[in-house]
C-alpha cells in the first residue's frame, strides 16, 4: 500500500502494510517529524491532515483535538492507525520552531587564553539541547565567533525530554538518535577541523554510543563522566559531565562562572526541561538537576510556543488592555518558557490565580478578567489561552526548581547571594518574575545574564586547551545533592508546588 507524506514543502511516498501506526512509519522512513511526548498521546502537537480518507477519530483525538480541527480531517501522528491509501500533511507546530537569541560571546572570549586543544584554523561548538541545538563556528587564528545557527533538535522525533530518549534508546534507537543529530550539522562543518559538544548526561550518552540504562534506573549513573575524544564523522569531544542528570551542560557553566569569576555565595540557574542548579560557597559547590519537564520551553502548553518570531516573552496589563512583548515584535503567536513566567506572575499578583494555583471562577474575578474566563480558563485573546491543565503543569516544573535550590541553599547560610541566569531562556526573563512565584527567594542581591553558557563554554574549549584542561578539574569539584536522600524532600517538593499568597489589586 502506497501512502503520499507531505512535510516542509516536500512530498514523498511511502510503501506500507495497513495498521501501522504513521508515527512509528515516520521514524522508519526517517522522516524527522516531532513527538513532543515521544508518542504517548499526552502534548497533542504531533498533528497531521488527511487530504484524502481521514480514520475515525480515536478517544484520545476526540480529548485533544477541535470539533473543527476533527471535521478538517486532522489527527494524531502517534495515535492514527494506516489502512488505505491516502495522502497525509504533516502540520508545523510554532513551539518547534527556533531562533537567534543574544548570545554574548564578545563579553567572554577576552578571558580565553591559550592555544586550541587541537590544530585547526576553523573549529565548532555545539549546544546539543533536547529540543534545539546552537552551532557555533569559529576562526582560531582570530579568536572570535564566525557564525552561529540555531537547529532544530532532529531526535524530537523520539520524543521532547530526556525520559523519552532514554525510552527510546532502551528500544535501540541510539544510532538513529546520534546519527540524526550529525546528518543535520555536517552540512553546516564545512572544512572544521573539530567540534565541542556540549549537552545534557543523555545527549551526549546518545552521541558517544553508549548504553542508556544505568540513566534508566537508580542511582541514574551515566555511562562515562571524563570528557572524551572521539573521531567519526569528524573529531570530536565530549564535555565532562558533573554526573547523574548534570551533564556537559553543566560543566560548560561551571567553566563560564569560573572564567568571570562569581561573585560568592552565587546561585546559578539553567532552565530548561532538565533545569540544572549550581550553588557556590567559599565552602565548595553543590549542584542538582531539577526535572522541570517541557512546560518551560512552551511544550505541552495550550497556547505554548519555542523561543522564535512572535513568542510571547513579557506580559503586562495597561489599562484595558494586555500588551505582549514578543521576540523581534512580531504578533504573538504563543508563550515561550519567560511569556509563560511572566504572564503566571501577572495573574498571580492581580488575583486571577490563588496561591494553590486555582484559576479562580468568573464570580471571584474584577471585570477586567471576568470576561476573559472560559470553561477551561482563560481566552486572552483570539489565539492565546491558559488552561488550569496549563497552570499545574508550570507548577510542576516551578515545584521542581524551587525544591531542589531549596535544598542546596541549605548547604550554606542565609546570606544574600547572586542570581545568574544561563540559557536563552534565562536571557529573556525578567527576574522579578521568579521571585514573585517564589522560584527564587527574595533575598536574591542581584541578577547577572549570562547567555547561553552551554555554548560558551563549549567554544571556550575550542579555543584554549588551557580551558579544556580547566573544565575537567572544575567538573570533579562539584559535590552532587541527591534529593531523595534527603527525608524532608518530599515535604519540600510539595510546599514549593504552591505560590506565594497576593492581596488582589
Amino acid at each position: 500500500m502506497i501512502i503520499k507524506v507531505k512535510w516542509r514543502s516536500s512530498e514523498r511516498e511511502v510503501s506500507t502494510p495497513p495498521g501501522v501506526k504513521l508515527s512509528y512509519l515516520l521514524m522508519k522512513e526517517n522522516i524527522h517529524f516531532p513527538l513532543p511526548c515521544g508518542g504517548e498521546g499526552i502534548c497533542g502537537q504531533c498533528k497531521v491532515k488527511f487530504h484524502k480518507a481521514p480514520p475515525p477519530p480515536t478517544a484520545v483525538e476526540q480529548r485533544i483535538l477541535s470539533v473543527h480541527e476533527i471535521s478538517q480531517g486532522i489527527r494524531l501522528a502517534c495515535r492514527v492507525l494506516i489502512t488505505e491509501e491516502t495522502v497525509i500533511e504533516l502540520l508545523e507546530n510554532p513551539a518547534w520552531s527556533v531562533s537567534n537569541p543574544s548570545i554574548q560571546w564578545q563579553y567572554l572570549h577576552p578571558l580565553v587564553k591559550g592555544d586550541p586543544p587541537k590544530p585547526g584554523t576553523k573549529v565548532g561548538a555545539i549546544d546539543l539541547g533536547t529540543t534545539t541545538m546552537a552551532l557555533s563556528i569559529l576562526d582560531t587564528k582570530e579568536r572570535k565567533r564566525e557564525s552561529l545557527k540555531i537547529l532544530p533538535n532532529p531526535q524530537s522525533l523520539w520524543g521532547s525530554d530526556v525520559v523519552s530518549r532514554i525510552k527510546a534508546g532502551m528500544e535501540n534507537w541510539e544510532d538513529k538518535m546520534a546519527q540524526a543529530v550529525w546528518d543535520t550539522v555536517t552540512p553546516h562543518l564545512n572544512k572544521v577541523a573539530f567540534t565541542i559538544i556540549s549537552g545534557n548526561s543523555v545527549m551526549e550518552s546518545i552521541m558517544a554510543g553508549y548504553p542508556l540504562d544505568s540513566l534508566s534506573r537508580y542511582p541514574f549513573e551515566p555511562p562515562f563522566f571524563e570528557g572524551e575524544w572521539r573521531q567519526n564523522p569528524i573529531p570530536h569531544y565530549l564535555m565532562p559531565l558533573v554526573g547523574k542528570f548534570m551533564g556537559g551542560d553543566a560543566s560548560s557553566l561551571l567553566l563560564t562562572l569560573d572564567l568571570i569569576g562569581p561573585n560568592i555565595p552565587a546561585v546559578a540557574l539553567d532552565l530548561g526541561t532538565n533545569a540544572e542548579v549550581i550553588h557556590w560557597t567559599r565552602d565548595g559547590v553543590w549542584a542538582a538537576s531539577a526535572p522541570a519537564g517541557p512546560a518551560f520551553e512552551g511544550v505541552g502548553i495550550s497556547s505554548g510556543s519555542g523561543f522564535s518570531p512572535g513568542a510571547v516573552v513579557r506580559v503586562e496589563r495597561k489599562e484595558n488592555n494586555l500588551t505582549y512583548e514578543t521576540v523581534k515584535g512580531e504578533s504573538a503567536k504563543g508563550f515561550c518558557g519567560s511569556g509563560l513566567i511572566s504572564l503566571m506572575a501577572l495573574l498571580l499578583v492581580e488575583g486571577v490565580i490563588d496561591s494553590t494555583g486555582r484559576i479562580k471562577p468568573p464570580e471571584e474575578l474584577p471585570h477586567f478578567w471576568k470576561r476573559k474566563r472560559y470553561e477551561k480558563g482563560l481566552l486572552l485573546d483570539h489565539r492565546l489561552t491558559l488552561t488550569q491543565e496549563d497552570v499545574r503543569k508550570i507548577q510542576l516544573a516551578k515545584g521542581a526548581v524551587a525544591s531542589i535550590l531549596t535544598l542546596l541553599l541549605s548547604k550554606g547560610n542565609d546570606t544574600p547571594f547572586s542570581l545568574y541566569l544561563a540559557g536563552a531562556f534565562g536571557s529573556s526573563l525578567n527576574p522579578k518574575d521568579l521571585t514573585t512565584l517564589g522560584i527564587v527567594p527574595e533575598n536574591t542581591k542581584n541578577v547577572i545574564i549570562l547567555g547561553n553558557t552551554s555554548l560558551l563554554g563549549a567554544e571556550a574549549v575550542a579555543l584554549s586547551k588551557d580551558c579544556l584542561e580547566r573544565v575537567e578539574t572544575l567538573a570533579r569539584r562539584v559535590t552532587l545533592l541527591e534529593p531523595v536522600d534527603d527525608p524532608m524532600y518530599q515535604k519540600i517538593y510539595m510546599d514549593s508546588l504552591t505560590f506565594p499568597e497576593y492581596s488582589p489589586r
